[in-house]
């Protein structure tokens, strides 16, 4: 096949939760009132071709051979599908009685699919400190020294807006006391120092509104962790990591006597308890200075700094949102033995309805509705991604040969998205996702091309 670089036309299938059949006999078409022999949002798999054994706009079975169907295409049902002739749309937009692929030939043509199966975004974490204080990796104590971190970030939008060359960064400096002559009134060190600079983090952090006119623009948060200990009165201390959910609530730390609090995502959650597996803390301990070195509310011996999401626009283009955070140990800690550790590598995710909306509206959402895109507002389609649905996707390249003249061919690519939701109820996984697997695989093997490639 000849190589070029022009761009693949794209379309975007996307199936409903309660469409969870994919139908193996039939035409694509109702002959005698005319409808589509489809839900709203179920797909199908249709023969395109007169030369295989399946007559053309006639589905396939559930595993479909290239001498069945050597031209296939995959449609989708819409609200407009089972009653057309009695279907409106507001001007200048017209009824669309279905959402189809480009016909796929597998027979002259390269043909590959990959799979991408949600996945839950995932925060950057850094830990600094160990769980025990009499470890290798513990924050070292020093009296009236001069303390200091330093925390950059970095990201897509952090990128585009100080640029690669210059970094975003603060820097937190705190002195201590002198622990050496002051241990009846700071007996535990350590928790004095992540306290104090846990405290100063949140204190700047974007997530807590703490003043009206000044309020803190950088995109983390810290936690004063530890391990399962004793506070005071005897009872347990702190907030064990491996109980949290989402959705709950937890005080980070109190600022001018008041509770400041955080509810969990369950990203939130995944990453912390991701972080806890990787450094053995098992506990978040609340922040209160007044309690800073002494055991009451818990022992702390290590901070736990996790990026957060970045906060959109009201209008954005940006997929990405995740924060990527690079801890140093400028001053006081001794780098070289003290344990600062990334934890949790930042993750974006992937099949997401917020990145999959950005990429319909840039790609077939536009070409839906093709005549005048200069008009504000824009003319446009209804979007069929769900907002806060998750997605399993599939992207099938394919492309069209076609000999133009006596020495040159002219190849046009293509791209089908095929949206499934993850779960048809609750967690149960989406049966149309395993039908179209089997349906793509066997087409697929029959025709010498790879496998769906699962990423």
């Amino acid at each position: 096949m000849v190589s070029n670089n022009k761009r693949p036309v794209e379309s975007m299938l996307v199936a409903l939760p309660a469409a969870t059949t994919i139908p193996v006999t039939g035409t694509i078409a109702n002959s005698s009132t005319g409808n589509v022999n489809l839900t709203n949002g179920q797909l199908g798999i249709v023969s395109m071709s007169s030369f295989g054994t399946v007559a053309i706009n006639t589905f396939t079975d559930a595993t479909p051979t290239v001498t069945e169907a050597p031209v296939i295409a995959i449609y989708q049902g819409n609200g407009n599908s089972a009653n057309i002739n009695n279907s409106t749309a507001a001007y200048p937009l017209f009824v669309r009685p279905f959402e189809k692929t480009s016909n796929i030939n597998g027979v002259n043509n390269r043909v590959t699919v990959t799979k991408q199966p949600y996945r839950l975004g995932k925060h950057n974490i850094w830990t600094v400190g160990v769980p025990s204080s009499a470890t290798t990796g513990a924050v070292n104590v020093l009296d009236n020294t001069d303390y200091r971190l330093t925390i950059a970030f970095n990201g897509a939008r952090t990128d585009n807006q100080f640029s690669r060359h210059t970094v975003a960064s603060t820097t937190i400096q705190k002195t201590t006391p002198d622990f050496t002559n002051l241990a009846s009134t700071y007996p535990l060190p350590i928790d004095w120092i992540c306290a104090q600079f846990a405290y100063e983090i949140n204190r700047n952090s974007e997530y807590f509104l703490l003043a009206s006119r000044f309020q803190g623009s950088d995109p983390m948060i810290a936690f004063t962790v530890g391990i399962a200990n004793s506070g005071a009165g005897g009872a347990a201390a702190g907030t064990a990591i491996s109980g949290i959910a989402a959705g709950d609530s937890f005080t980070v730390f109190t600022y001018n006597g008041v509770a400041r609090s955080i509810t969990f995502t369950q990203s939130m959650v995944d990453s912390i308890q991701a972080a806890a597996t990787a450094s053995s803390f098992t506990h978040l301990l609340s922040i209160d200075l007044a309690n800073a070195g002494t055991s009451t509310g818990g022992t702390a011996t290590g901070i736990m700094i996790m990026g957060l999401d970045s906060r959109l626009a009201y209008i954005d283009y940006i997929p990405q949102v995740k924060t990527r955070l690079l801890i140093g140990l400028k001053s006081g800690f001794d780098f070289s033995t003290v344990s600062d550790v990334e934890s949790v590598q930042a993750d974006e995710g992937q099949g997401d309805s917020r990145s999959l909306e950005l990429l319909y509206q840039a790609t077939a959402g536009q070409r839906k509705y093709a005549q005048n895109h200069v008009q504000d507002p824009v003319v446009k389609f209804p979007s069929p991604i769900v907002d806060g649905q998750a997605y399993t996707v599939y992207s099938i390249l394919h492309s069209k040969a076609e000999q133009i003249d006596t020495s040159n061919v002219s190849v046009s690519p293509f791209r089908e998205i095929i949206c499934i939701p993850r779960y048809s109820t609750g967690t149960t996984a989406h049966p149309a996702i395993g039908l179209l697997d089997t349906a793509l695989n066997a087409w697929l093997d029959s025709s010498g091309n790879p496998r769906v490639l699962t990423l």
